[in-house]
């Protein structure tokens, strides 16, 4: 698993063009959507990536703190 890129994590496992490729997907490149910080969350926990998962909590309360 590489670092965050963009809006994802790259999976160095997976070729280029495929889905598999961007294994947590938060984002479209233009902006940050709420709903995929939430799933990002959730995968990151399911598949034991604690770092993911925490940093995208904190984004999350950052997201939900700016827009409140």
């Amino acid at each position: 698993m590489n670092t965050p890129h963009g809006t994802s994590a790259l999976n160095d496992e997976a070729t280029d063009e495929t889905k598999g490729r961007y294994a947590f997907v938060y984002g479209d490149f233009r902006r940050v959507h709420r709903t995929g910080l939430i799933a990002c969350q959730y995968r990151a926990a399911e598949w034991r990536h604690k770092e993911i998962e925490l940093a995208a909590h904190r984004l999350l309360q950052l997201l939900d703190a700016t827009s409140a």
